[in-house]
This record gives structure tokens, sequence and C-alpha cells, in this order.
């Protein structure tokens, strides 16, 4: 089994370590969700509520999967350290957005900003 290996500015990044950092920033992503978001639905009883946010979630994070990959598709050679930061807050804004879009297309509507 052979494992290749990526090199960026000096450093050197297997694949294993570029799926890693690809699970980590999906764990932070879904940590940062839209938790300071408090939604409302008008017609539907709250205990539902729950299911249709995690659909959202989900939707959010497969969205921004396919997103990644096509905009990172062997580029990851190409990046400094300080790109990968501004990429990771900018996955963070389009999950937010992603997660947004699909709950509000459920007829849902946001009432505080704790």
């Amino acid at each position: 089994m052979t494992v290749t290996i990526y090199q960026v500015k000096d450093k050197q990044y297997s694949i294993i370590q570029i799926i890693m950092f690809g699970f980590g920033l999906m764990l932070l992503l879904t940590a940062c969700s839209n938790k300071h978001a408090e939604w409302q639905h008008p017609d539907k009883l709250k205990d539902t509520w729950h299911a249709d946010r995690l659909k959202c979630k989900n939707f959010a994070k497969t969205q921004l999967a396919r997103q990644i990959d096509i905009e990172n598709d062997a580029n990851f050679d190409n990046k400094a350290d300080l790109q990968i930061q501004f990429e990771k807050h900018d996955a963070v804004k389009k999950y937010n957005s992603h997660y947004t879009h699909c709950i509000t297309d459920k007829g849902y509507y946001q009432i505080s900003d704790k």
C-alpha cells in the first residue's frame, strides 16, 4: 500500500491527514451550525421541529461537502495556511447559508438571535 504525499510550503501531508482535516472541518461546522438562531414554524407541532432541523443540517453538510470537493479538487497543493483559514471561515458561512435556505423553505422563521 502506498501513501501519496502532498507538499505545501515545506510541509508534507498524506492523503489520510487531508481526509482527517476534512472530517475535522465537518465536525467544526456541525458544532457551529446556527446554534444562536431559534426557529419556529407556525403550522407544525413543536415535536417535529427537531427532525426538520436535523434534515436541514444534513442537507447543509452534504451541499458544503460537494461544494468543497468541486472547489478544492486537486488544488490543495497550492494553498498557504492563511488561505486555508479563510476557506474554513467561508465554509462556515456557506454551511449556515445552506441551512438557512433549507429551514426557511420548510416554512420556519427565525424569532431571535441570542
